[in-house]
């Protein structure tokens, strides 16, 4: 039997980029610093609630990646998501249709993860890009 522990990062939430211009991105904070400490393993479930994207160059990535808070610095300390990226899930035109639930695992967290999401327009500007996303996250102890 095992102790998992369902986390809470995001209620449902609606995320338009319809405005975005060719090839560019978006990137938004979701969760700033999530104690991971005690978990292993880390699976992160994105619920997809609406999704209207027709390009195979756009997409939404939810990214996890690590941080460290410090008490006395408010600033973030936090791998560069370009280089290092803990955990990645997209979502775009391969998706399931919605209403559905995606997800993706990885081992060994470090003590903080910060949650992302980049929205990618692709090579077409002002093309209808939006979803509606609610996300949780299990944990798995040590």
């Amino acid at each position: 039997m095992s102790n998992a522990m369902l986390i809470d990062l995001f209620g449902p939430t609606r995320f338009e980029y319809s405005y975005l211009g060719a090839s560019a991105t978006a990137t938004v904070r979701l969760v700033r610093a999530l104690n991971t400490s005690q978990f292993y393993d880390i699976q992160l479930i994105i619920r997809i609630h609406s999704l209207s994207i027709s390009l195979a160059t756009q997409s939404f990535t939810f990214v996890l990646s690590n941080t460290l808070p410090c008490e006395s610095d408010p600033r973030e300390f936090s791998e560069d998501p370009t280089v290092a990226q803990y955990l990645s899930l997209a979502v775009d035109t391969s998706s399931p249709a919605s209403p559905v639930a995606v997800s993706k695992s990885a081992t060994n967290p470090g003590a903080f993860l910060k949650l992302s999401l980049v929205a990618a327009q692709g090579g077409v500007a002002s093309t209808t890009m939006y979803g509606e996303f609610s996300g949780v996250l299990v944990g798995r102890p040590r």
